[in-house]
């Protein structure tokens, strides 16, 4: 998920009393890429190639991936990832 920086910037126009265009652009993003990953129905999880998976190098302990090669849901456990096996 992409989530968009936070700038230290004027949230509200005071004429308007309307988010600036930086915020809406904040804001849009934001909900856009919640709407994308969150529903009612589950979470979902960022989807790499088992390529791009091995390639990377900031793996952080509880992390889930879907391996879109081999269609398998994966988690990192002790920095490298695993398999979650199913039946």
């Amino acid at each position: 998920m992409t989530i968009p920086c936070l700038d230290n910037i004027q949230v509200i126009d005071l004429k308007t009393g309307k988010f600036t265009p930086e915020w809406l652009k904040i804001m849009t993003e934001l909900f856009q890429q919640l709407q994308l990953t969150m529903s009612n129905e589950g979470l979902v999880a960022p989807s790499l190639s088992d390529s791009n998976i091995s390639k990377l190098t900031r793996s952080l302990n509880n992390t889930f991936i879907y391996d879109s090669t081999n269609n398998l849901a994966k988690v990192c456990i002790n920095g490298s990832f695993k398999t979650i096996q199913t039946v």
